[in-house]
């Protein structure tokens, strides 16, 4: 017999601003790509319920994401504690196409770590589609920094959306 879960994790998604933190929720929530940018004000929260199958556990767990996308500037560490408190997991996110993005990741995992104590993360380098400045190489460099997984994304043709968010959940709930 299958034993079934339900269980709550807010997430976050960090990074610089114009990264693509909106266009991953948007692509993953509502399966939706608008190429124009909205600075994100403060932050926006979704959620969006995932079934996990663990064959090996004969476990079934219904995962609801609470999803705070944060504001891509550093000048919102004013209001970050609201903003980190009972996070438990995050999604580190950069640009391909923009290598500083790579370089301030550090700065936003502190940034989490510092509010939520050290949780889950996954490190995106999103943007797959375009012409990069940086590979999967270095952002996994980057992510072994902190014991993370690394994955390429794309919010536009939708690579590695799902896959990014389902990790995310095993290792939340492996956690607990």
């Amino acid at each position: 017999m299958t034993e079934k879960s339900h269980i709550k994790y807010k997430i976050c998604l960090l990074g610089d601003g114009a990264v693509g933190k909106t266009s991953l929720i948007r692509r993953f929530v509502l399966d939706l790509f608008d190429d124009s940018y909205i600075q994100t004000i403060g932050t926006k929260i979704s959620k969006k319920d995932i079934k996990l199958v663990l064959p090996k556990e004969d476990r079934e767990i219904l995962i609801q994401f609470i999803i705070w996308d944060i504001m891509g500037h550093h000048k919102a560490e004013a209001l970050n504690p609201i903003y980190f408190k009972h996070t438990a997991g995050g999604l580190i996110v950069s640009d391909t196409t923009r290598i500083e993005t790579l370089y301030s990741l550090s700065d936003w995992v502190d940034l989490l770590f510092k509010e939520s104590g050290k949780v889950p993360l996954l490190f995106l380098g999103n943007k797959k589609d375009k012409e990069g400045e940086f590979g999967f190489n270095e952002l996994k460099e980057k992510a072994s920094e902190f014991g993370a997984p690394a994955f390429m994304t794309s919010a536009k043709t939708g690579e590695n959306v799902e896959a990014v968010f389902e990790t995310l959940g095993t290792m939340l709930f492996q956690e607990q």
